[in-house]
């Protein structure tokens, strides 16, 4: 089994409250009023702030990530139609739940905004490559897929889906179109538009709205130092336009959260139902 490195933090975090909270029972058995130079007052304040902490933990690593949301957009396409929009699966780091919750959509087709390989499985093994197939398999199987490939996306074998590189495909009346995100080109007249990362987005031409992922929602998102983390460590605008709607250069974006079921604070793995209206 392979972890993150927000599972392996987490985890050591859980290892260190336990820690403490051990320290804290031998303070409570002992006659002297310090242990390791701190008074029993001390060891009580930091056993409440270690038992918050760990629930917040046991939350993110538990809870969160096994909760799926359906969000709601409309797109006006000229056209009736409903898509599903999901992006960052990190097979096989998902719940298998996610393909119920887009059946009950019962969309006319599912559009899918990268990154289907595992984050620390590089996935060139058999095995890994037959998830990755199974996935698609399994959402082709409600309904037909148009993709693009993320960043962990290199050399994918054939799938059940559609990969729109630097592209465009017509569906049920929609134009949509599909950046590459390796080698990006521009694409024009399009609907919607499905970008992996915002450093792309620029290519994304001029789309009544891009859909984009790879951010998470943010992850664990935490009051300015998230959105700091992600502006530097992954792109320009990741942290700040990390999740949701907003209008970025004049274009209208939706960033998801993906459904990826890492360790999770306030970034709920979601489904996007797209109904496009006349």
């Amino acid at each position: 089994m392979a972890f993150t490195i927000l599972e392996v933090v987490e985890f050591a975090g859980f290892a260190a409250c336990l820690v403490f909270f051990v320290l804290f029972c031998i303070q409570l058995t002992k006659r002297r009023k310090t242990l390791f130079g701190l008074s029993k007052r001390m060891y009580a304040v930091g056993a409440a702030l270690v038992f918050v902490a760990a629930c917040m933990m046991f939350y993110a690593l538990f809870v969160e990530p096994s909760e799926i949301e359906v969000r709601q957009l409309v797109v006006e396409a000229g056209v009736q139609a409903r898509f599903v929009f999901i992006s960052d699966a990190h097979v096989p780091s998902f719940n298998p739940a996610v393909f119920d919750k887009i059946r009950e959509q019962e969309p006319d087709a599912i559009l899918f905004g990268g990154d289907v390989r595992g984050m620390l499985m590089f996935s060139d093994t058999p095995e890994s490559a037959a998830e990755n197939s199974e996935f698609f398999s399994n959402l082709s199987s409600i309904a037909p897929v148009y993709a693009v490939s993320g960043n962990h996306d290199w050399g994918l074998p054939q799938m059940d889906a559609t990969f729109l590189i630097n592209e465009k495909a017509v569906v049920n009346g929609v134009t949509v179109c599909g950046v590459d995100d390796r080698r990006p080109a521009e694409v024009t007249g399009c609907d919607i538009a499905l970008v992996h990362s915002l450093e792309n987005l620029r290519f994304s031409g001029n789309s009544s709205v891009t859909f984009l992922g790879h951010t998470h929602g943010g992850g664990i998102n935490l009051p300015v130092i998230t959105e700091n983390v992600l502006n530097v460590l992954v792109c320009s605008g990741c942290g700040t336009y990390r999740y949701g709607e907003h209008i970025v250069d004049g274009k209208r974006i939706y960033v998801t959260s993906g459904i990826v079921n890492h360790v999770r604070f306030m970034a709920m793995p979601e489904i996007v139902v797209v109904d496009a209206v006349k």
